[in-house]
């Protein structure tokens, strides 16, 4: 691996190092991370160029002003107390500054972005970084809706959520026939009409882990299923191996989420706040309430979303589109104002997970195939399947698709419930994260990580026991 590569992986693993250790300032460490991986990606394309003069000045500048920005930010609490409007007018005078700086920089150095640009505006980088921009918010805003509807609570009163392992495994199914970030989105939100948005942390951490292991065998069920099977690279029946790794593990998981001392909200609790919900809801789209009503049936019309995330992904590969033309759609069936508050909420953790997998997406994971071509293809998948946890495992994905050779059913299992160690490492961790703001306080993560590697390794080893030791011996 080149000097550029080390150094390239040395900075994202210190950005990580840094949300361990300033989860309050985790914006802050993030954008510093892509800042020095970006640094170093230009210095990687562009050795022999020499910065002179008028460029000195221009990036100089550059920094400063993101400086300002970021101490302005810093400091925001205080600022909007006592002179909001300055603040405001601050935030954007320093933004519309660091645009024209960007465009001038750019013009200046038009022989060092181009490469930079090219990288991230790749097909695969690209696509993955439109779609997580634009689902983060398309999920708050379905959350908000499908909470607000009442059917959540509804949910938590039925037969289907009497205890949390029922939950789970309903998370675990609804992953296999819709989609892991659906299943988590739909599984957090009945947690929270459940316990309140209080709820365990291993039980936030369980159904992230149930809504990937559900998505793991299924063809529809996770995107990097999705690629492999639409790679052609083997039969479906390859992936659907990988069920006697995920079910077994699915019960471990059921057990060592149920233990916990939390208190449920009694039925008559759930009721009252599906009430309070309900009448918010209606008030807020002008319709007619009536007394005692938990559900608000033209509330849910803006769910026609995870429908349209299902269709969009399957027929043109854009969960995204998908998602929004179906909320807009239900929005306007069941003429719904949007919720722009929702929406703006939801902003601050959108730019930070985009710029956390754009920080991924620079480094050199390229230089790394000629080490990974060496390793037999099982310790491989066991190995992508745990650097899933800090790693965007799309890019893994397509390098082992690249490799061949692989058992794909292990393959599917190791990189979509490899990333659930960490809330980071799978998208349904990120949709988790829109309901309970915990979950992404990475420190909270140290016992669940172990729990979850030693529950990813019993899954592993379920695999090789049938399909290399059991199978083989009865002739099949």
């Amino acid at each position: 691996m080149s000097n550029y590569g080390i150094a390239a992986f040395i900075a994202f693993y210190l950005m990580l190092g840094g949300l361990l250790l300033f989860h309050k300032r985790k914006n802050l460490v993030v954008y510093f991370g892509f800042a020095a991986a970006t640094f170093i990606f230009l210095l990687k394309h562009n050795a022999h160029f020499e910065i002179q003069g008028y460029g000195i000045a221009l990036l100089t500048l550059l920094l400063v002003l993101l400086v300002a920005i970021g101490v302005l930010w810093s400091q925001r609490r205080n600022v909007r107390r006592h002179r909001p409007r300055a603040y405001l007018r601050l935030m954007a005078a320093q933004a519309v500054l660091v645009l024209a700086i960007l465009i001038l920089t750019t013009a200046h150095f038009e022989e060092v972005f181009p490469p930079y640009l090219n990288h991230l505006g790749e097909h695969h980088r690209f696509h993955l970084l439109w779609n997580l921009a634009a689902i983060l918010p398309g999920f708050a805003l379905v959350s908000y809706y499908f909470e607000r509807s009442g059917a959540a609570a509804g949910m938590a009163r039925s037969w289907f959520a009497r205890t949390d392992a029922r939950v789970l495994w309903c998370v675990f199914s609804l992953s296999i026939l819709l989609d892991n970030i659906a299943a988590a989105m739909i599984g957090a939100t009945v947690i929270a009409s459940i316990y309140g948005h209080r709820p365990p942390f291993r039980l936030i951490v369980a159904i992230v882990m149930a809504s990937n292991l559900g998505g793991a065998p299924s063809p529809v069920g996770d995107t990097t299923t999705v690629m492999i099977f639409m790679a052609n690279v083997c039969p479906v029946t390859d992936l659907f191996k990988g069920f006697v790794a995920v079910l077994p593990v699915q019960f471990l998981l059921t057990l060592w989420a149920s233990r916990h001392q939390e208190p449920r909200l009694s039925n008559q609790q759930i009721i009252e706040r599906a009430e309070r919900e309900v009448e918010r809801s209606d008030r807020e789209l002008h319709v007619p309430h009536c007394e005692h009503q938990t559900v608000s049936w033209r509330g849910m019309w803006p769910l026609l979303g995870v429908i349209g995330l299902l269709i969009g992904n399957l027929l043109a590969d854009q969960p995204a589109l998908g998602l929004w033309a179906g909320m807009l759609l239900g929005l306007v069936i069941g003429r719904i104002r949007l919720n722009g508050k929702e929406l703006l909420k939801a902003m601050p953790n959108t730019t930070f997970l985009v710029t956390l997998v754009a920080t991924a997406e620079l480094l050199p994971l390229e230089e790394l195939k000629p080490f990974l071509n060496g390793m037999s293809r099982d310790k491989l998948a066991v190995l992508l399947g745990l650097k899933s946890a800090w790693l965007d495992n799309i890019p893994l994905t397509a390098i082992s698709i690249s490799l061949g050779g692989f058992a794909w059913g292990l393959l599917a299992y190791c990189v979509g419930v490899g990333g659930s160690s960490m809330w980071f490492g799978s998208s349904a961790g990120v949709a988790v994260g829109q309901t309970f703001h915990e979950a992404h306080d990475t420190k909270k993560w140290a016992w669940p990580f172990v729990v979850m590697t030693f529950l990813y390794f019993v899954g592993v080893g379920c695999y090789l026991l049938v399909w290399r030791v059991v199978v083989p011996a009865l002739g099949g």
